[in-house]
């Protein structure tokens, strides 16, 4: 188990993107447009802020649209854009704050000309953070957030993994029969065993998790004669990773917004001090739109 923060494990990871609606990569041009209209309307040189930026997929997708913007990015989690750099050559143009509290920025009233954020503000107090991101904008300046939709196809899914996560992790399941293999407490056939039945099930399994679980063990099946304790701490990193990205995917579920919600969030942008909000539901994909979530327009009065 582990109380590490499941964010931080994930982009410390590697990764740019934290969900996406379908596997088509077109979906993600999609939403690289709607960055890229944003970013096209600011002036040059201006300055902008992306709340909970993880290693920065929004920053990238508005400096390819607008090279002249100056963009600092904020995260709660320990942040790791570094990684990505040498892919993303202007993630090294941005200015990133790992573990920020997005409702207790470190910036100046009025800094900013423009506020970003995907798939992030939902996750705060949402008061707080709004009356945060008033602050630090400029009178005028605009707002556009990407938020999580509860029937959206990035978090219908979650369900479906939190599940199979479940499944795997618990005292009679797969990663418990791999455990006591490598401690020699258990026999190669009954990790076998438990392997087929994790695989022969139709329902609770997604190719994303199945496919790491069976290259992970067959890792650890090959180390556990000649490297036992590399073996096990092969076995404790796959339950580790599996249970963050359970408390991730909770998180994210949780978090998602259905319509009663979306409106709340309304109001307290405009109570927060923001005037011509709007928030709709946003589609990717010319062929069989998918649903990808909320998206919520503003100005700081």
């Amino acid at each position: 188990m582990t109380s590490e923060n499941p964010w931080t494990l994930y982009w410390q990871s590697g990764n740019l993107y934290s969900c996406i609606a379908s596997q088509d990569a077109k979906d993600q041009a999609y939403i690289d447009e709607f960055w890229a209209e944003f970013a096209n309307g600011m002036a040059q040189g201006a300055q902008l802020l992306d709340l909970a930026s993880g290693n920065g997929a929004v920053p990238v997708a508005l400096l390819a649209a607008n090279t002249s913007l100056s963009i600092s990015a904020v995260d709660l989690a320990d942040i790791a854009p570094e990684r990505l750099a040498e892919k993303f050559d202007t993630l090294g143009e941005v200015q990133f704050f790992p573990e920020t509290d997005i409702c207790d920025l470190p910036f100046d009233d009025a800094r900013f000309d423009g506020v970003t954020s995907q798939f992030g503000l939902e996750y705060a107090p949402q008061s707080p953070a709004l009356r945060e991101a008033a602050r630090v904008l400029k009178p005028g300046a605009p707002m556009r957030l990407l938020l999580h939709h509860n029937e959206s196809g990035i978090v219908r899914p979650a369900e479906t993994v939190i599940a199979e996560i479940e499944a795997l992790t618990r005292p009679d399941g797969l990663i418990e029969h791999l455990k006591r293999f490598v401690r020699e407490q258990g026999e190669l056939r009954d990790l076998e065993a438990a392997g087929r039945d994790y695989l022969d099930n139709p329902a609770g399994k997604s190719k994303h998790i199945s496919g790491q679980i069976m290259a992970g063990i067959s890792r650890v099946i090959d180390d556990r004669q000649s490297f036992p304790e590399r073996a096990l701490a092969l076995a404790s990193g796959m339950e580790q990773r599996l249970v963050a990205e359970s408390v991730r995917l909770s998180q994210l579920r949780s978090a998602a917004l259905d319509e009663a919600s979306a409106s709340l969030l309304q109001m307290a942008a405009i109570e927060a001090g923001f005037g011509s909000v709007s928030i709709d539901e946003q589609f990717v994909g010319d062929q069989d739109p998918a649903l990808v979530g909320w998206a919520l327009h503003a100005l700081r009065l």
